[in-house]
């Protein structure tokens, strides 16, 4: 949300509009990616390619009286929306990332694997302006070894 207009009344008031604007994007990732087990311990290091593919796209975007109460557009509504459609958003993000963590030993020849990665996309999430996509997170997976 952020505030519209604050414009001066006949009467002394001000007329205040907020305008609000709500996004979507929608994306399937699919990632490969190795780990190498360092120093003959349990601890690995790895990299991995994330490939974030567009599915769909929503956007909205409105304006609404704040005040005075009574207040009300031209039209006599006290809201409005307006076409939002944003267009140029990237239809494929590669994303590569580093991983460090911990194969713990589950049994069985299966892992507890916590880790933290870490990535940047390489190219721009849009056409229009350059926004980047960062990763940081961390995690843990069950795997079984081969």
């Amino acid at each position: 949300k952020a505030d519209g207009d604050a414009l001066p009344l006949a009467d002394g008031r001000v007329f205040k509009t907020e305008y609000e604007f709500t996004s979507a994007l929608r994306y399937i990732t699919i990632e490969g990616g190795a780990k190498y087990r360092l120093f003959d311990s349990h601890f690995f290091g790895g990299a991995a390619l994330q490939v974030n593919t567009l599915l769909s796209k929503t956007t909205s975007q409105s304006e609404r009286v704040v005040s005075p109460a009574e207040g009300h557009f031209s039209d006599g509504s006290t809201q409005r929306s307006f076409d939002a459609d944003i267009t140029g958003f990237k239809r494929f993000i590669f994303t590569p990332q580093i991983l460090i963590g911990y194969d713990l030993p589950l049994g069985l020849g299966i892992y507890a694997s916590p880790a933290a990665r870490a990535g940047i996309s390489l190219n721009s999430i849009s056409d229009n302006a350059s926004w980047r996509k960062v990763n940081v997170s961390l995690g843990i997976s069950i795997v079984k070894g081969i």
